[in-house]
């Protein structure tokens, strides 16, 4: 995947409202900022820990890779789904104050994390994904920080609509770029009668 769909992959996953989102936008710039780095950590750890671990098992089985995929983009379209059925909420709805580690533990098993190690990297090994990690991190502290500014504006006022609608319709693009992904990884993959006898 090259860095612009790379990027266009992580901006789009990252601005969809989830519970790490929800806090920052909570809590304000002064207890938020601190916290960006703690989204940061959970995320890096929790990719490479699956990059680690999964990523030779996808590497040696194709079609284990192409399933993965096709997963991550039913979940997705699911969640735009949902998204898109959702009333809008208010900010003042999530429980405050959050810790460090609160907010670090949330990122870390946040499963978004999954789809970014299995499904946006590229299929590199661990120690080649140096700058789309680098990358990663600045698009999260941006994401963040907009996320934090939005917070900050609608102070408790309920969320707009429309910003919950074209989330969904952002995701549902998403999960079909994957599902077509995934698809053509399916075609492409030799099959048994292929293999030479």
């Amino acid at each position: 995947m090259e860095m612009l769909s790379f990027s266009l992959a992580i901006l789009t996953l990252l601005a969809v409202p989830g519970p790490t989102n929800t806090l920052l936008a909570a809590l304000g710039w002064r207890r938020s900022v601190p916290l960006l780095l703690a989204e940061i950590s959970g995320y890096i750890l929790s990719i490479s820990l699956l990059m680690a671990v999964l990523g030779p098992i996808i590497a040696a089985q194709p079609l284990l890779g192409a399933g993965l995929k096709l997963a991550a983009g039913g979940w997705i379209a699911w969640c735009g789904w949902r998204l898109w059925r959702q009333s809008a909420r208010t900010l003042a709805e999530v429980a405050v104050p959050v810790s460090f580690r609160q907010l670090f533990v949330t990122t870390l098993t946040n499963p978004k994390a999954v789809i970014f190690a299995l499904a946006v990297f590229p299929p590199l090994p661990l120690v080649q994904q140096g700058p789309s990690l680098v990358l990663f991190s600045l698009i999260t502290i941006v994401v963040g920080a907009g996320w934090i500014l939005l917070g900050a504006l609608l102070a408790r006022a309920v969320a707009p609509r429309r910003v919950q609608a074209l989330a969904a319709l952002a995701l549902g693009l998403f999960a079909v770029t994957l599902t077509a992904q995934a698809a053509t990884s399916l075609v492409a993959s030799p099959t048994i009668s292929d293999t030479p006898r």
